[in-house]
């Protein structure tokens, strides 16, 4: 019916010319803009020359993201009327929306070499300088504007906004709170400062100001997403999902709210319902650029991938393991996910680590498969099956995992799993044909941003295949850490183990080991290269009776990111501390590996 209307309006324009211009302007000045473009089009047809409709139509096609069909009929415009400046100014912000903020920029330098205080093409050039990155330049057109304008209030703000988007969070702040000075109750100017504030770390002090914001305008939708967001990066998460709910039962359609609860859904681990939240918006805005981006991050979890790893171990018990891993995971519902897994291994171990005179090498290969489920707000359930096939043993050793996670919105979270496979990390254990049956639980505790406190422990029994002895090991660990930057992590962590029984099976097995260090670790991200390095000085003791000495612990890696949820990366480990599989006795053992994984999501 909608359509049939505007066809009948366009007919009409085609037949009255006059009353047709009349329809065309009124559904303009109504911001009825998708029964404007058929009626102007009319008018077109009717005369080529017609100024108003090109210029209206060139602006629908580009709000229409349709930006070459908008500069062709801009660039008719501009044959019918050469010195229309305000034509050019909306030809160059057509040229910015397209991606090109520097070519806009340029496009109006021959409008200001005529008029260098003609207002519209400064404060496009400002706009478009700072869509660039040249934020020095954006601040010395503003302070141009300002000297032609000293009275408006809007261009302090615009300053503020750019100093802002430049990380100059100090000057940002700064010059909202000149223009608060003036107007303490200014609700664009709080709003500005308030993000700003989020963006400095200072989450206490911008939740306070949007909570100003909505004792002075209540209902404010930017200071209801702002106190959303400062949930959300604070790690309140499930705080963060209710204020978005809360948002989006009053403002339903409302896309960066549908952005900012798939956000918050994603951190949770609930890859369904943050991939739900936004198709939403990208059905609300298709063209909305967060809105694509964030259905892009919640994609790439439920997208098939594959995976693939060859790890190389040495150590100074002249041991030497190759080991080729692959992984692929498919979800076939959004909330379900298969994976199969496979490896090879060959191992050899030399004299120093089987006795005087005798050299072992063994190989095993292995494969499983695995699914995980995720039940709301969040409950993790994953269940494993596989086997191990063992060199010169007897029948295959099955491999078996079962595991459950609760819901990780909540500051504090935790695990419980139970797994029994083949120990077969080196050519002893292969030969001896060694089985582990471990029960095991985990928690996690985020107490305040950038903290984080975990710890875990559990029980096992360690059955040797020819000797058909068993050993029971006890462990547990703790660890604290605090991100002190982007780039750096400091924390400090205590392991401990302790057998039964020393037995003779070819694994470590000492009454008592215990490790305490310090860690470091550094991460440096650009576009497509990350470097990571981890260091861990620290105490170790090896048996109840032993005497405590230094430990060290090192890795680095370098990945390279073809696209999200594509990359390489290497890595390279070196230790000697003994909570490895292959760990040794001795108080000079040395533990090195490096590694090359692949990963590809489809």
């Amino acid at each position: 019916m909608k359509r049939a209307v505007l066809l009948a309006l366009a007919l009409l324009a085609g037949a009255l010319p006059a009353r047709a211009q009349d329809a065309a302007d009124r559904a303009w000045a109504a911001g009825e803009t998708e029964a404007a473009r058929p009626l102007y089009e009319a008018r077109l047809r009717a005369d080529s020359t017609d100024a108003t409709a090109l210029h209206r139509l060139a602006l629908l096609h580009a709000w229409a993201q349709r930006y070459d069909e908008s500069l062709v009929l801009f660039d008719r415009l501009l044959r019918v009327s050469p010195g229309n400046r305000e034509v050019q100014v909306d030809r160059a912000r057509v040229i910015g929306w397209r991606g090109d903020p520097r070519g806009a920029a340029a496009a109006l330098e021959p409008l200001l070499a005529a008029d260098p205080g003609f207002l519209p093409a400064l404060q496009a050039r400002a706009q478009f300088e700072s869509w660039a990155g040249a934020y020095d330049a954006a601040l010395a057109t503003y302070g141009r504007i300002a000297q032609i304008t000293p009275d408006d209030r809007s261009v302090g703000l615009d300053r503020a906004r750019v100093l802002s988007w430049a990380s100059r969070h100090e000057a940002a702040r700064a010059a909202y709170d000149s223009l608060l000075r003036q107007d303490p109750n200014d609700v664009p100017t709080l709003l500005g400062l308030g993000q700003v504030l989020a963006w400095s770390a200072r989450l206490d002090s911008a939740e306070a100001v949007y909570a100003r914001v909505l004792r002075i305008a209540p209902g404010e939708v930017e200071a209801q997403r702002g106190l959303a967001r400062l949930a959300g990066w604070g790690g309140r998460l499930v705080s963060a999902e209710t204020r978005w709910r809360a948002l989006l039962a009053t403002h339903p359609d409302d896309v960066p709210a549908w952005v900012g609860l798939s956000q918050t859904l994603r951190w949770q681990g609930r890859d369904a319902a943050a991939y739900d939240a936004a198709r939403r918006a990208v059905r609300l805005a298709p063209t909305d650029p967060d809105a694509r981006e964030a259905l892009r991050w919640a994609g790439m979890p439920l997208a098939p991938r594959v995976n693939a790893v060859q790890l190389y171990e040495s150590d100074s018990d002249l041991n030497r393991i190759m080991t080729t891993s692959a992984t692929a995971a498919y979800r076939p519902a959004l909330n379900v996910e298969l994976r199969g897994d496979v490896y090879a291994r060959t191992s050899e171990s030399g004299e120093r680590g089987v006795g005087e005179g005798f050299y072992v090498e063994r190989r095993t290969v292995g494969a499983s498969l695995s699914g995980w489920t995720l039940l709301e707000p969040g409950w993790g359930l994953s269940g494993t099956v596989g086997a191990s096939d063992l060199e010169d043993s007897g029948a295959p050793i099955a491999t078996v995992r079962a595991a459950v996670s609760s819901p990780a919105r909540y500051p504090l979270k935790g695990g419980l799993g139970y797994a029994r496979y083949a120990m077969d990390a080196t050519a002893q254990l292969i030969e001896r044909e060694v089985r582990v049956d471990e029960l095991s639980t985990s928690l996690g505790w985020s107490p305040a941003r950038g903290w984080t406190v975990s710890g875990g422990g559990g029980g096992s029994r360690f059955t040797g295949g020819e000797s058909g002895e068993k050993n029971h090991r006890w462990n547990g660990n703790v660890a604290v850490a605090r991100r002190l930057s982007a780039p750096v992590t400091l924390g400090i962590g205590v392991r401990a183990f302790g057998f039964e029984r020393d037995l003779n099976d070819a694994y470590f097995d000492p009454d008592f080991y215990g490790l305490a260090e310090a860690t470091a670790r550094w991460l440096r991200e650009t576009r497509h290269w990350s470097v990571e390095a981890e260091v861990a000085p620290g105490i170790q003791q090896v048996r109840s009776d032993g005497e405590p000495g230094g430990a060290v612990r090192g890795v680095g890696s370098v990945a390279y990111l073809f696209s999200p949820g594509r990359r390489i990366v290497l890595q390279g480990t070196f230790a000697n501390a003994g909570l490895s599989a292959i760990a040794g006795n001795g108080a000079d053992y040395r533990y090195r590996a490096v590694s090359l994984t692949g990963a590809w999501s489809f």
